[in-house]
């Protein structure tokens, strides 16, 4: 996969993840 969202580690980027899909994060903890 390489869509900038999994480092070759495979673990999951989080601050890129949040700052693309932050509105779909907050609706899923809010």
């Amino acid at each position: 996969i390489d869509n900038g969202l999994l480092t070759p580690t495979m673990k999951i980027r989080r601050d890129q993840v949040v700052a693309r899909y932050s509105d779909e994060v907050a609706k899923l903890f809010m």
